[in-house]
C-alpha cells in the first residue's frame, strides 16, 4: 500500500471514519512532516485539518506531547486556540508522534494551511522545543525581524498568561472577589528586578548542590537497575521541588513574568522527557539531572527554545536520540550510557554561563556514537559472514 494511502486510512480511523480528501505533504520541515487534508463527514461537511508528525521510524521525542499538553491546557482555560482533534500521546498506535489541529470550521483551503493557519509545532530538529509552522525556527538574522520560533515562544507566554487570567476569573467567581492579583497588594508596589542576576544566583546554588557526588536527596542518582515508575514519579516531584526552591533565595513577586514562564516551560520540557515511552528509564533519570543547568540556560539565553541550532538544545536532543537507540536497560555499560553519564557530570560540574562547553560535548558525544555505530556494523558484518 502506498504510504499516502496508509496514512489516509489511519487518519480516517482516528477521525471516526471520515473520508480523507486532498491529502498532501506541505513544503518545508526537514525532520518533521506537515500534511494538509480535508476530513469529509457522512453528511458531506468538509473540515480543513493539519497533521504534524515525526517521519515514520523516527525516534520519538517530547516536542509533540508538550505541544498537545499546551493545546489542552489552553483550551481548558478558555483560551481561543485551534481545536486539537488527535495527538500521539492519546492515539499512539495510529498517529505515532504527531498531532492534528484545525480551526473547527469548514475547509477554507489555500496554498498554505487551509483552516488551521495558526498553531504551535515542534522544533525543526525533531527534538524538544518550539519552532515555526514548517519546522523552521530560524529567521533572517540580518533582517531584524524575530524568527518564527521567537514569535511562537511569545505565543506560548501569551497562552500561559491567558490561562492565569482564566484561572483567576474562575477563582474570583467562586469567591465573589473581583480583585485582580495586581490589586491585592498590602504594601507599596515592588520594583521588579532589573536583570536576572538574583535568579541565576539561586539556580547556581542548586546546580552546585546537585553536582556533588552522592547527593542523597536526588532520586535521579539511584542505581539505574532500580529505576522504575515509582522512582520516575519521585524524580518528577523532585524536579518540581527544585523549581520551587529557586524562589527561596529571591522575591518571586519581583521576578518578571517572562522569567517565571521560562521556568514553567523548562519544567514541562522535562516532564515530557520523563513521559517518553521510547527512552529507557535509566536514560530518563540521567537526563533529569540536567534540569537545573537547563533552567539556567533558558533564563540566560531564551534562544534555546526558538533555535534548533542552539548547542544546549542540540546536545539534549542528540543524547535523547542516542539513549533511545544505544542504551539497553540490562546492559548499560555496553552502550552509550557511560558516555552520557560523562556528559551530564561535565555539564553539572563545569557549566557557568558560556555555551562552548556544549559545543565541545556535542563533538565528543557524536564521536562516541560513531564508534558504537562502527562496532555494531562490524559485528553485523561478521555475523552475516558466519551464516
Amino acid at each position: 500500500m502506498p504510504p499516502e494511502d496508509d496514512l489516509a486510512e489511519r487518519l480516517s480511523r482516528l477521525l471516526g471514519g471520515a473520508r480523507i480528501d486532498s491529502l498532501r505533504r506541505l513544503s518545508g520541515g526537514a525532520s518533521r512532516e506537515t500534511w494538509s487534508f480535508d476530513a469529509v463527514g457522512a453528511d458531506g461537511t468538509r473540515q480543513g485539518l493539519i497533521l504534524r508528525r515525526d517521519p515514520p521510524g523516527a525516534v520519538r521525542f517530547g516536542g509533540m506531547p508538550l505541544e498537545a499538553r499546551m493545546f489542552r491546557a489552553a483550551a481548558a482555560a478558555g483560551v481561543p486556540v485551534p481545536r486539537l482533534h488527535a495527538s500521539g500521546d492519546a492515539d499512539e498506535a495510529l498517529l505515532g508522534t504527531g498531532l492534528i489541529v484545525g480551526s473547527g470550521g469548514p475547509s477554507t483551503r489555500s496554498d498554505n494551511h487551509g483552516g488551521a493557519s495558526a498553531y504551535l509545532v515542534g522544533g525543526g530538529s525533531g527534538g524538544y522545543g518550539v519552532a515555526g509552522p514548517h519546522g523552521s525556527s530560524g529567521g533572517d538574522e540580518d533582517s531584524g525581524e524575530p524568527s518564527m520560533g521567537d514569535q511562537l515562544f511569545g505565543t506560548i507566554c501569551d497562552l500561559m498568561a491567558s490561562c492565569r487570567r482564566a484561572q483567576h476569573a474562575a477563582a474570583a467567581s467562586a469567591t465573589g472577589d473581583d480583585a485582580s492579583p495586581a490589586e491585592d497588594n498590602t504594601g507599596p508596589p515592588l520594583e521588579p528586578y532589573t536583570d536576572n542576576t538574583a535568579l541565576v544566583s539561586a539556580i547556581n546554588q542548586l546546580q552546585v548542590e546537585h553536582a556533588m557526588p552522592g547527593a542523597a536527596d536526588d532520586p535521579a542518582q539511584v542505581q539505574p537497575e532500580r529505576v522504575d515508575k515509582g522512582v520516575l514519579e519521585a524524580i518528577r516531584s523532585h524536579l518540581l521541588a527544585q523549581r520551587q526552591r529557586i524562589y527561596k533565595g529571591v522575591d518571586r513577586r519581583r521576578i518578571p513574568q517572562v522569567e517565571l514562564d521560562v521556568i514553567d516551560v523548562v519544567g514541562m520540557l522535562f516532564d515530557c522527557i520523563l513521559n517518553d515511552e521510547v527512552l529507557p528509564n535509566a536514560v530518563k533519570a540521567l537526563l533529569s539531572r540536567l534540569h537545573t543547568p537547563y533552567l539556567k540556560i533558558a533564563v540566560l539565553d531564551k534562544r534555546m527554545f526558538s533555535s534548533d541550532k542552539h548547542p544546549a538544545r542540540r546536545l539534549l536532543n542528540t543524547m535523547a536520540e542516542a539513549g533511545a537507540k544505544w542504551v539497553s536497560q540490562d546492559h548499560l555499560q555496553a552502550g552509550i550510557y557511560p558516555q552520557m553519564q560523562y556528559v551530564v557530570n561535565r555539564v553539572l560540574n563545569e557549566f557557568q554561563d558560556g555555551l562552548q562547553l556544549f559545543e565541545d560535548l556535542i563533538e565528543e558525544f557524536t564521536a562516541a556514537v560513531e564508534v558504537l555505530k562502527q562496532k555494531s556494523a562490524l559485528i553485523e558484518q561478521r555475523a552475516n559472514a558466519l551464516r
